[in-house]
């Protein structure tokens, strides 16, 4: 394969954390996988191993064939956006038995009004919370191999089955013994790191094949490899537990310090990680008790929608440092204690950042825009040209 990057020059995670001592960008799991994502060395894994391969790909035709004859059938007589709404109930149920990188991809459809309509929209959004939880006795063994200690030694209570479940992980709901807190466990899926960069690796073969028809074809001239690429650094990025609670440290801090937090009474409430409790693929966080927005009343949810549209701006044009994955289910109002009726923000596994010359310039493009200086919008818009 070709035009596979460099992942000192490139990676989201190695461009973040290579300045630390302890971080090596070429380290590998159990089973030799790359543990940052490396377009090289997942190549070079996969190709070792054919066999791997060619299952995955008759699992993928078997699950799919049926779904996209539906789909073709439905474009033939002209029903398509009467059986949309089927058709993608459909396609969520395939996607969650393909595995966390495919349910991952229906999650970011669901937030993408300028790609899909409502009603698919609306059943793809069913994979931000609804997600099949693997069983607790697997979730237990793997919280016992990260810690090296067993389940009852590290918590005096931990719940029989997850409160919540996702494409990546599901959580626990949790009390230390030592210190009696109540806390979060996120558990990452057993096998998440081996399927998730099998699928990348034939999917960045089968973009290879569509982006070549593509451009013989039509005049389309987007680069779907780097698309690609993008979302896989994420998804490596969100499989780093221990990357997960800095950020949301990180977080606490730049916006806890922030005139927005000075604002309103410290701003929205960000769970505090319990570090020595946290590997690479267990998180453990105190435990907000919550309910998310989309089951608030209007006027309550009217108020934290305020809220939240000025944290978010916050974090884009003044701190630099945006929780990437602002999804329904990763926002709560607060209903008990003293964080009561406030909004909280979770899941920081994705997070981007935002340099102060691009800030300003995103800044200056807003005025002008809403001003109606286009001459000016222009230069702004070349300011933003990537690097």
């Amino acid at each position: 394969m070709t035009d596979l990057r460099d992942v000192k020059a490139v990676s989201y995670v190695s461009r973040r954390r290579l300045d630390a001592a302890d971080f090596d960008a070429n380290q590998v799991d159990e089973e030799g996988l790359p543990l940052v994502y490396n377009e090289a060395a997942i190549a070079a894994f996969w190709r070792r191993r054919p066999g791997d391969l060619a299952a995955r790909w008759a699992k993928f035709a078997a699950i799919s064939a049926p779904w996209l004859t539906r789909l073709a059938t439905a474009f033939l007589r002209g029903s398509l956006e009467r059986d949309q709404a089927a058709l993608a109930r459909d396609a969520v149920s395939n996607l969650e038995r393909l595995g966390p990188t495919w349910v991952k991809l229906g999650q970011v459809l669901s937030i993408r009004p300028d790609v899909l309509p409502p009603a698919v929209m609306a059943e793809l959004g069913k994979l931000q919370d609804g997600i099949a939880p693997f069983a607790t006795a697997e979730a237990r063994r793997m919280l016992e191999a990260e810690l090296g200690r067993r389940v009852d030694e590290v918590f005096s209570e931990f719940g029989d089955r997850p409160v919540a479940a996702a494409s990546l992980a599901q959580v626990y709901r949790a009390r230390v013994r030592e210190t009696g807190q109540e806390v979060a466990v996120k558990i990452q899926r057993p096998g998440a790191l081996s399927t998730i960069s099998k699928d990348l690796y034939v999917l960045r073969r089968a973009v290879g094949v569509y982006q070549a028809l593509i451009r013989r074809l039509t005049a389309q001239t987007t680069d779907y490899r780097v698309l690609l690429s993008t979302f896989a650094e994420g998804l490596f990025t969100e499989m780093d537990f221990q990357n997960e609670a800095l950020n949301a440290l990180r977080m606490q801090t730049l916006l806890g310090e922030s005139d927005f937090a000075r604002r309103h009474g410290g701003g929205v409430v960000i769970p505090t990680p319990l570090l020595h409790l946290t590997t690479r693929r267990v998180l453990t966080m105190e435990w907000i008790p919550g309910v998310k927005l989309t089951t608030l009343q209007p006027a309550e949810l009217s108020a934290l929608v305020a809220i939240g549209q000025e944290a978010f701006l916050t974090q884009l044009l003044d701190i630099g440092f945006c929780h990437g994955d602002p999804h329904p289910g990763n926002l709560l109002q607060v209903t008990e204690g003293p964080h009561a009726g406030r909004l909280a923000l979770i899941d920081f596994g994705l997070v981007a950042e935002v340099p102060a010359p691009d800030r300003a310039a995103m800044l200056s493009a807003t005025i002008h825009l809403a001003n109606g200086a286009w001459d000016d919008l222009i230069t702004d818009f070349i300011a933003l040209a990537p690097i």
